[in-house]
């Protein structure tokens, strides 16, 4: 499983401009959580992204641990 280390106060963005309809990307608070990620934009918890970008700015407080997952396959990373 692919991890990234994020730190906190910095904007992070993921572009996916040539990400596949069929695995839509989604940050997520734990897996199968569709409720929103604090500092998120352009995220959709509940039917994942496509083609946009989602930019991550990383509240101070933060949990220790989100995940990205394909909203319609499950876990992912």
């Amino acid at each position: 499983m692919a991890q990234m280390t994020l730190q906190r106060g910095k904007i992070y963005e993921f572009n996916l401009a040539e990400l596949s309809g069929k695995h839509p990307f989604c940050l997520r608070l734990a897996p199968g959580d569709t409720s929103p990620v604090p500092g998120a934009t352009g995220n959709d918890p509940v039917n994942g992204s496509v083609g946009n970008i989602i930019r991550y700015l990383v509240p101070y407080d933060a949990p220790d641990k989100i995940i990205y997952q394909c909203a319609k396959a499950g876990q992912d990373g």
